[in-house]
């Protein structure tokens, strides 16, 4: 049943909550919201993330089932505004097995960003920034034959959590294998000039001792085939890319209350957010980390003051 919050009048008494065709309504001091994004929302996900709510069978919702947007609805009732609601975090594991950490072209055969250590923030949102969220994986013979080593031979705990769906994503997902560049690129659906240029560049670079253009510290030249194209898109079923949303309330980063859209506090009334616009709605590097340390902080801040009753 949809709830409905109703502000005191110029911001003095009590809050006041009702449950529509319901008996009963609540009155409060005060109001902190806490209950999480959107992600299992599927109407909010079509509206601001529409390439995720295309393929939502495909990825891992990270959440509980309680993150379906009514915190937020709950707050507009109210007046607040919302903020970043296209943003989210977006992952993509693509190591260990370590040989793995190779390149992700784009759909154009040009290469997107490279794993570093385990932040597959960067990976996930590369991907997602691709047409339809398509990316590919190229390994030759040599990175097939020691990931596929290193997987088999992983403890339980590492193959349960890395080693195996990295299995099932090569073998039942939409792997594509050929004996040369040209022939792999005609097969996954990439201009075979882009690869091909593409592969020379990052041999050549290797070979000379330069940098690498995305500041990958290892790598390894591309060597012989056959080649293979792993499927890392966003509708890859056994991709399992994981992601979580970050927009919601506008919230003032000072006192943790909602703000209006023109820019103005609602006088009691308190918010949670994912994150603050600063720490994690424009990042992929820091998406997912200090977001509870956000949330909690404003919960914090809107509990004190409500406790000193110096509500604002």
């Amino acid at each position: 049943m949809p709830r409905r919050l109703t502000a005191p009048n110029n911001g003095h008494g009590r809050w006041s909550s009702r449950r529509a065709a319901a008996n009963w309504s609540a009155r409060t001091q005060g109001v902190i919201l806490a209950a999480g994004g959107f992600t299992y929302n599927l109407r909010l996900l079509n509206k601001h993330l529409p390439l995720y709510g295309r393929h939502y069978r495909s990825i891992i919702r990270m959440g509980s089932l309680g993150c379906d947007g009514s915190g937020i609805a709950l707050g507009q009732t109210a007046g607040g505004a919302t903020d970043h609601m296209g943003s989210l975090f977006s992952g993509r594991v693509l190591a260990p097995p370590k040989p793995l950490l190779n390149g992700n072209p784009r759909q154009s055969g040009r290469r997107a960003v490279y794993q570093r250590g385990n932040l597959h923030g960067l990976s996930g949102k590369a991907i997602g920034e691709q047409s339809e969220g398509q990316a590919w994986l190229i390994i030759d013979r040599a990175t097939y034959r020691r990931t596929i080593l290193e997987a088999l031979g992983a403890g339980w705990t590492s193959f349960r959590l890395f080693a195996l769906p990295s299995l099932l994503n090569i073998f039942l997902g939409r792997t594509k294998k050929a004996r040369t560049l040209e022939a792999l690129a005609r097969r996954a659906g990439i201009p075979a000039d882009n690869l091909r240029q593409t592969v020379a560049a990052h041999n050549e670079a290797i070979a000379s001792g330069a940098p690498d253009p995305t500041g990958k510290k290892t790598r390894r030249a591309t060597g012989k085939g056959p080649y293979r194209a792993i499927d890392m898109s966003i509708r890859g079923k056994f991709g399992f890319t994981m992601m979580f949303t970050l927009g919601g309330l506008r919230v003032n980063e000072e006192t943790g209350n909602v703000v209006r859209e023109d820019g103005s506090i609602i006088a009691g009334l308190f918010a949670g957010r994912p994150a603050p616009p600063w720490a994690c709605a424009r990042s992929a590097i820091l998406a997912g980390y200090p977001c509870r340390t956000a949330f909690f902080r404003v919960a914090v801040l809107g509990a004190r003051r409500l406790q000193g009753r110096n509500i604002q």
